[in-house]
């Protein structure tokens, strides 16, 4: 007899060990998804031990999301990107309606985020398609995107009108988090069309119902450019360095970068060469950290797209195929011109004189790729030389280095292991212009993209501009700037203005 009760209690032992096992696994994903916002590098963990369980697919699902808004909160987009779109393939392959959405909502973002605008409205679109109902929640987040693709067009009276919707469907739902996002959005729109007293409500509200360390980043550093554009510099410098502690605290590398950058313009502003040199040279470090890692990540999503369409064409799924082929060579496209186009924004210069073409984003760093083609081999250089030093210079590019006021082409030979006759050519070729005439094309279209993005800098004088893009002097930069965009850089200054104004 006790034989037998033995028995049955190993064999209850052994029924209930799946459902023990569920249960503690529910409890470590409401754990990370709890943390994520505070410590995304434990959450990532939790998820990544989950994944490696091999549970249910649903199961599976969740964690994979977890884990790549845990990248997401640290700016790593590449790993974001990764399995954000493994995430949406393990939905898509179940029959949950609620996680597709989720999978895709989050996916949307971080397209979004990366410039694949095409690749995020097809994923819009197979949510129209697809969803039978969309719940408020979801209604809310979607009115977010369409605020954020609106604000990126400049389009900001209809961005705000949708966040406002936005909020109202986040308040119903109680879903604070995304309620505080939706606020500090609406900060962030303020700050740049400089409503300062409409910013800084927002950002009181935001910075009141802050709960996590991901949204107090963001608060502080919009705090910081509040006080910038108020001219309270030392205000401004602490709330720069707050958000850039808690930054590196996450750790997050994108608000790394802008933190330092904008404590780089403070420090420009209050004239302290020392520091504005210091951190000059940190935020160049992080934006090339920032810029190789978006890049790295369209070329996943690249990667990703191609390989589940040769998947998609084995089970001969006829009627997925030709968008996937349509995706698959936009995707190639957007791979092959890189981040530096601005397609929304190019559509437009038809419209525009020769001066508006210099609103198109990323000019600085686009414009070198369309000047010449090369019409014959050079006699002077190899052809294996002129493609290295063609390479190096797309990396000097977007570097920013040419800034630096003691840069020449013998620093810049030097720099690249060659000597300054083989370099001109090269320049001379590839470019069509000489070098001084390459390097301060360099420095007015990175000093107009700043102008174009950053309102804060129509707070500085000309010279502080100057001294900013790399030219010794006032004068000299005023006649480059003239002679590359046909007006002063006053009156460049002056149109933005009354353009940012009448938007």
């Amino acid at each position: 007899m006790r034989l037998f009760f033995s028995f049955c209690f190993l064999f209850l032992m052994v029924l209930n060990a799946p459902a023990q096992n569920n249960a503690t696994i529910a409890s470590l994903l409401k754990e990370a998804e709890s943390n994520l916002y505070s410590q995304p590098e434990q959450s990532g963990k939790i998820a990544d031990y989950i994944i490696s369980q091999k549970e249910d697919n649903l199961t599976n699902t969740e964690a994979t999301l977890l884990l790549a808004k845990s990248f997401f909160v640290r700016g790593n987009y590449n790993e974001a990107a990764k399995n954000a779109l493994q995430a949406k393939k393990l939905a898509d392959g179940s029959s949950n309606d609620t996680l597709k959405l989720k999978t895709k909502i989050f996916a949307i973002q971080l397209l979004r985020e990366l410039g694949l605008n095409i690749v995020a409205e097809n994923y819009l679109q197979e949510i129209k398609a697809s969803a039978k109902s969309i719940s408020a929640k979801f209604k809310g987040e979607m009115f977010q995107d369409k605020a954020f693709v609106n604000s990126k067009a400049n389009n900001f009276s209809e961005a705000i009108s949708l966040l406002n919707q936005a909020i109202i469907h986040f308040e119903e739902n109680k879903q604070h988090f995304l309620l505080n996002e939706a606020n500090i959005a609406l900060s962030e729109i303020y700050l740049k069309t400089s409503r300062l007293d409409s910013a800084g409500i927002y950002l009181q509200k935001a910075q009141t119902n802050s709960e996590n360390d991901y949204q107090k980043v963001q608060v502080l550093y919009n705090f910081g450019n509040l006080y910038f554009s108020q001219k309270a510099y030392a205000k401004a410098l602490k709330a720069y360095q707050q958000s850039l502690d808690l930054s590196l605290k996450l750790p997050n590398k994108i608000y790394e970068n802008k933190n330092v950058e904008r404590l780089t313009v403070t420090y420009l502003a209050l004239e302290d060469k020392q520091q504005f040199f210091s951190y000059k040279q940190k935020a160049n470090t992080t934006a090339t950290e920032v810029e190789t890692d978006k890049t790295l990540a369209v070329n996943s999503v690249y990667n990703f797209t191609n390989n589940y369409q040769k998947e998609l064409s084995e089970k001969s799924i006829v009627d997925a195929r030709f968008w996937i082929y349509i995706l698959a060579g936009v995707l190639l496209f957007i791979f092959v011109i890189g981040y530096t186009i601005n397609y929304l924004y190019k559509s437009k210069t038809k419209e525009y004189s020769a001066i508006y073409k210099y609103l198109s984003p990323k000019e600085a760093l686009a414009y070198a790729n369309s000047e010449n083609e090369k019409n014959e081999k050079s006699s002077l250089v190899s052809e294996e030389t002129e493609q290295l030093l063609l390479q190096k210079l797309h990396r000097f590019e977007a570097s920013q280095k040419f800034t630096n006021p003691d840069m020449s082409i013998a620093v810049l030979a030097a720099q690249f292991d060659t000597n300054t006759k083989y370099l001109s050519e090269v320049i001379n070729r590839q470019k069509g212009k000489n070098f001084n005439s390459y390097i301060n094309k360099l420095r007015i279209n990175y000093i107009i993209e700043k102008l174009k993005t950053d309102s804060v800098y129509f707070n500085y004088k000309v010279s502080y501009l100057a001294e900013e893009s790399g030219f010794s002097s006032h004068s000299s930069f005023a006649t480059v700037f003239k002679s590359v965009t046909g007006i002063s850089p006053t009156k460049f200054m002056d149109y933005l203005q009354k353009r940012n104004e009448t938007v």
